[in-house]
């Protein structure tokens, strides 16, 4: 129960301060002290020639006074969190600074407090690099970061050629230990990029001072990476994750899961959101994107979104499958591609496998209803739940 509220002018400072905030109780001595970091607020004009993309005007408007990007994909830096956009804008010979929120292969690999296991987080280097600018952070990531180490990239072969600017260590889906990337640059062609996964997106002070010290930087001569991949290497690995979304009409977001983690999938390590055929309340639920508004009842209509399957060693189980809370039909867990019709045969759902490792496998889930029962311009609500069976079957949907 509070005591007492306290209000505290921040001072206003120039470079990131590390500060102490001391609190006692007068007359006694008793008092407390923490160590805190103050950041001060971005300039809000951006330097002459950096844009931004549509996707992220309305975030760095709170900051900056941006500049939109023109169809002109010419000279100057690029600020993007579509990894399309990026690959375009790299073809034209444009410098392009990436927040990769979605479509490259990210694990969770948050700063974790914990001493009684290891999870994808147990140690991060970071160079002494100008990227950084006086971001504080010692050469290893520091408490002024722990709330921006959220999400990854794990450091495979295609990567090895560029400049790690910050590299963490921990368990890797599938593979055991390994290294994964919060920040790199690379030379991509005439190009230059500069690719974070650090959350720089949320408002926080650290995460603003960071990301201005990241956009100064690509706006600067310093902005000069020594590693080189090809366009075509990193152009084919992104331009095949973004166009997962493209095809997945069936998924839009996730409203209520069992549980999560990261899978190793046909398309790499996937987010999972899954369900067991354990006590008949295990269930995923999740919005479609929206129908066409000129939607035709007459016709029928197709989801589709990645999906999986697994543990086959577990005793049977069933999945039930609804549309906005009416039940569909029951599937199972299978290794090979399969399809399932409702009682009146009006809908199928086909499961096209792309891998089986084990005992679990992944691939495409397409359901095809009649258009009469969807609203024109609006989202739909699928549900699957497993039977109670006691089994550890799991049913899983995958997102990017």
């Amino acid at each position: 129960m509070p005591v007492a509220t306290s209000m505290i002018d921040i001072p206003t400072v120039k470079k990131a301060t590390k500060a102490t905030l001391t609190v006692e109780i007068s007359g006694t001595d008793i008092k407390n002290s923490w160590p805190v970091w103050i950041f001060p607020q971005p300039k809000p004009k951006l330097k002459k020639g950096i844009t931004i993309t549509d996707s992220l005007y309305d975030k760095l408007s709170d900051i900056y006074y941006p500049v939109k990007s023109s169809d002109n994909k010419t000279g100057g830096v690029l600020v993007t969190d579509d990894v399309v956009v990026a690959v375009e804008n790299l073809k034209e010979n444009r410098n392009v600074l990436l927040l990769a929120r979605n479509f490259i292969d990210l694990i969770d690999a948050s700063a974790s407090m914990s001493w009684w296991g290891k999870n994808n987080q147990t140690g991060t280097a970071v160079a002494e690099h100008p990227a950084f600018g006086d971001f504080p952070h010692g050469g290893y990531l520091s408490p002024a970061m722990y709330r921006l180490t959220k999400r990854s990239m794990p450091l495979t072969e295609g990567y090895r050629p560029v400049d790690k600017l910050m590299v963490g260590s921990g368990r890797m889906v599938g593979s055991g230990p390994g290294y994964h990337m919060y920040a790199f640059e690379t030379k991509v062609g005439s190009s230059n990029l500069f690719v974070t996964t650090l959350d720089l997106l949320s408002g926080l002070p650290e995460a603003n001072y960071l990301l201005d010290c990241f956009i100064n930087y690509a706006a600067s001569e310093d902005f000069n990476p020594k590693g080189s991949v090809e366009l075509n290497a990193i152009g084919d690995a992104w331009g095949s994750r973004a166009n997962l979304n493209k095809i997945c009409n069936g998924f839009q977001e996730i409203t209520e899961t069992a549980k999560t983690g990261i899978f190793n999938t046909f398309a790499g390590s996937l987010k999972t959101h899954y369900c067991r055929g354990t006590d008949g309340t295990s269930q995923v639920v999740w919005e479609t994107q929206p129908v066409n508004k000129d939607l035709d009842p007459a016709q029928v209509y197709t989801f589709t979104w990645l999906a999986g399957t697994g543990y086959t060693s577990e005793p049977p189980a069933g999945f039930a499958l609804y549309l906005n809370d009416k039940k569909l039909l029951t599937f199972g867990i299978t290794m090979t591609s399969e399809t399932w019709e409702s009682a009146d045969g009006s809908c199928t759902l086909e499961y096209q496998v792309e891998n089986v490792s084990g005992q679990d496998s992944s691939g495409f889930m397409k359901l095809t209803v009649p258009a009469s029962r969807l609203k024109p311009g609006e989202a739909s609500v699928l549900k699957v739940i497993g039977s109670n069976s006691n089994s550890n079957r799991w049913f899983a949907v995958y997102t990017t």
